[in-house]
């Protein structure tokens, strides 16, 4: 949960604005961000989904 919670605060703070490589480095950013909210998602679905099975 905490790696999406730091993927979705990136994207909140637009850290791409203070950067100062162009487009590319922009959009690198968002794709980072949005890439550490998606594996912060799936641990955590994996980690309900194990809690479940175990009862």
């Amino acid at each position: 949960m905490f790696v999406a919670l730091v993927g979705l605060g990136t994207l909140v703070g637009m850290p791409w604005r203070y950067a100062g490589g162009g487009a590319a480095t922009a959009a690198m950013q968002i794709l980072a961000a949005l890439v550490t909210v998606g594996i912060g998602a799936a641990i955590a679905w994996l980690g309900v989904t194990s809690v479940s099975e175990k009862r």
